[in-house]
C-alpha cells in the first residue's frame, strides 16, 4: 500500500467531493478532514476506506496513486491534457502541456499540496482593483 499516496489522494480529492459523490459530500469530506489531522497509522487505511466507499472516489484514488510520486488530481495530470484533433488549432508559442503545476510547501513545514488559484480574485486583477 503507497501510505503516502493515499493521504495525498485524501488531501486532493476534497475539492471534488461534492462533484464526484453529490449529496453525502460534506460529511465524507469532514470525515477525511478529521482523519488527515489525526496522527496514526490506522488513519491511511481509514482514508482509504473512506475513499474506496463510493466507486467515483475510489477510480479517483486510483488515478492519483498512478501518478506517483507527484499525486496530483486526475485533471492536472498530463496524460488527461487535450492533445487536439479535428479542426483544433493551437495557440501561438510553447505547445507542450504544463507537465506539473508545483507543490505548495509551507516555509513552517506544516502543510503541503497542490496550488489552486483562489476564487475570489480575478487571476489579472490588481491590488488597486480590489475594493
Amino acid at each position: 500500500m503507497d501510505d503516502e499516496g493515499v493521504l495525498a489522494a485524501g488531501r486532493v480529492i476534497r475539492p471534488y467531493l461534492r462533484q464526484l459523490v453529490g449529496p453525502g459530500a460534506e460529511e465524507l469530506d469532514r470525515r477525511i478532514a478529521g482523519l488527515l489531522n489525526g496522527n496514526s497509522d490506522p488513519q491511511v487505511a481509514a482514508v482509504r476506506s473512506k475513499l474506496e466507499a463510493y466507486e467515483t472516489t475510489g477510480d479517483f484514488l486510483t488515478e492519483v496513486l498512478a501518478d506517483a510520486p507527484e499525486y496530483r488530481p486526475p485533471e492536472l495530470q498530463p496524460r488527461y491534457a487535450r492533445q487536439g484533433g479535428g479542426d483544433y488549432r493551437a495557440w501561438a508559442g510553447d505547445l507542450a502541456p504544463v507537465l506539473h503545476t508545483g507543490r505548495f510547501a509551507c516555509p513552517q513545514g506544516t502543510t503541503s499540496g497542490i496550488g489552486r488559484r483562489s476564487a475570489h480574485r480575478s487571476p489579472t486583477a490588481r491590488p488597486t482593483d480590489q475594493a
